[in-house]
C-alpha cells in the first residue's frame, strides 16, 4: 500500500513538470500559426487555473500573440492587454522566474513601443542576473535555458533596442 502511495504522489509531482516540458516545446511553433496558439492555449488554459505563475505567463504571452492575427484595432488591443495583465501578474508573483521574465520579455521585444509597455530593461537585467547565478536550475531544464541565452544574445543585447 505505501508503495502505491509514493508512486502516485511521485506522479502528481512531475505531472505539471511534464506539462511544462509539453508546453515550452509547443509554444516554439505557436508564433508559425494561430491554430497551434489556440491549440496551446487549450491546454493551458485549466492548468492557469491552478494558480501557477508559469502557465499564467505562458498563457499571457500567447494571448498577446493572438494580436497578430486579429484584424480590428480595437481586438488587437484586447488581445495584448489581456496577455499582458497575466504576464504582469505572473512576473509579482513569482519576480525572480528566469523564464517568466523572458516570456515577458520577449513579448515586449516583439510588440511596438507605443503601447507603452516598458519592462524591457529591468527584465534584461534579470534573467542576465539569473542566468548568471544559475538559480534557475530548478526552475527549468538545461535546454531550454540555452534556447533563452540564445534569444537574449539576439535581442537582449543593449545594442539590440537601438536597432
Amino acid at each position: 500500500m505505501k508503495i502505491v502511495i509514493l508512486a502516485v504522489s511521485f506522479l502528481y509531482t512531475i505531472s505539471p513538470l511534464t506539462d511544462l516540458d509539453r508546453i515550452r516545446a509547443a509554444f516554439k511553433l505557436a508564433p508559425k500559426s494561430e491554430k497551434e496558439a489556440d491549440k496551446l492555449i487549450e491546454i493551458i488554459s485549466p492548468l492557469s487555473n491552478e494558480k501557477k505563475p508559469v502557465f499564467q505567463a505562458y498563457l499571457g504571452a500567447l494571448t498577446t500573440m493572438k494580436a497578430s492575427w486579429a484584424f480590428w484595432p480595437h481586438q488587437k488591443l484586447d488581445f495584448v492587454g489581456k496577455g499582458m495583465k497575466l504576464l504582469n501578474t505572473a512576473v509579482k508573483t513569482e519576480p525572480g522566474n528566469l523564464e517568466i521574465r523572458w516570456l515577458r520579455f520577449s513579448v515586449e521585444t516583439q510588440m511596438p513601443s507605443f503601447l507603452g509597455y516598458d519592462h524591457q530593461k529591468a527584465d534584461r537585467a534579470i534573467v542576465y542576473s539569473l542566468l548568471k547565478t544559475e538559480l534557475y536550475q530548478k526552475q527549468m531544464n538545461l535546454k531550454w535555458v540555452r534556447e533563452i541565452a540564445a534569444y537574449m544574445k539576439i535581442y537582449g543585447s543593449p545594442d539590440a533596442e537601438e536597432q
